[in-house]
């Protein structure tokens, strides 16, 4: 019964946060107040669990504003090019000035040890369309785990890797979960939005996670693989927590508290608006710190300016 109640007051507070976020987008849209930019090195963008394409359209329409940094997204499923997020329509090649990739999962909900070998068939694909050794990654929550999934087994096509919004010592909302799948309590799974076949991911991200605790051990390896890795989360949101205090401050899924991996650096954004977990990626200060990060070159003058359209985050509680 404590499962369940902590699981319907995490998916109230998570609901109340969204809310906010999209009131914010009404006064605000988003990206709407940062300049243009040149990317000098191919950008991958890898998402999280259940995370739909759309979740980046506004930061994708600011980087390829102007017809700049190759003037589109490609979307890469399985290794193979699409002009689409449905990867409906393949590109037989893919222009040398690209610079924007989103990698789409076979399955969204993907654990990590399924996504990572995604992410080594998305850089191979990425190097081979621009002729560069490595590709930047945007890797946001759960593709955080599926990208270090990757550098573990060896991979070395990242240049900077920045884990944004990264659960890397779990989250109190999956070890919730995990124990509800485990339980087959139907009306609870139905409320947060689970499944049956979630219970794999919500293994990797519970707070007591062996699997987790493997990859953490190895963290300073798959670094070395990497130019330079920075860790990015938010701490303005009632956030479900583990220990002797259940809410900190967080992103409204992942405690500020259990971004860290190592001895990594971890820059928190504080303030709420965008910060919520499902909008970092619309987030204006997140967005410096990428730009900053991966040494993109802001454009002078005045941003282009973006199409509004308003992203309505689901009613229940997905840990993207």
């Amino acid at each position: 019964m404590i499962t369940l109640s902590h699981l319907v007051a995490s998916g109230k507070l998570y609901q109340m946060a969204s809310r906010e976020a999209d009131l914010h987008k009404e006064r605000r849209p988003p990206l709407s107040d940062v300049p243009d930019v040149e990317i000098h090195r191919p950008l991958l963008i890898v998402p999280g669990w259940t995370t739909a394409p759309e979740k980046f359209e506004h930061l994708v329409a600011r980087l390829t504003a102007a017809g700049r940094n190759g003037g589109r997204a490609y979307f890469l499923r399985e290794g193979q090019a699409y002009e689409d997020k449905e990867c409906t329509r393949p590109v037989a090649q893919v222009p040398a000035d690209a610079r924007v990739f989103q990698l789409v999962l076979r399955d969204r909900r993907d654990a990590p040890e399924a996504s990572g070998p995604q992410v080594a068939s998305a850089l191979e694909a990425v190097a081979l369309a621009t002729g560069t050794e490595r590709a930047d990654a945007l890797a946001y929550s759960m593709g955080g785990l599926g990208t270090r999934v990757y550098l573990d087994g060896g991979g070395a096509r990242v240049g900077r890797l920045m884990l944004l919004g990264t659960g890397n010592q779990g989250t109190r909302f999956a070890d919730l979960s995990r124990r509800v799948i485990e339980r087959d309590i139907g009306w609870a799974m139905s409320m947060a939005g689970l499944k049956g076949a979630d219970l794999p991911a919500m293994q990797w991200l519970a707070l007591d996670s062996l699997h987790l605790r493997d990859l953490n051990s190895r963290w300073d390896q798959q670094r070395a693989h990497t130019e330079q890795a920075l860790v990015v989360g938010s701490d303005g949101y009632l956030t479900p927590s583990g220990g002797w205090w259940p809410i900190r401050g967080g992103d409204g899924l992942v405690a500020a508290g259990n971004l860290k991996v190592g001895d990594n650096p971890v820059e928190v954004v504080h303030g709420r608006g965008y910060t919520v977990h499902g909008n970092l990626p619309n987030d204006s200060e997140v967005y410096r710190k990428m730009v900053g990060f991966f040494g993109w070159t802001p454009v002078p003058g005045d941003p282009s300016p973006l199409p509004h359209r308003v992203i309505v985050e689901p009613p229940h509680c997905p840990l993207e």
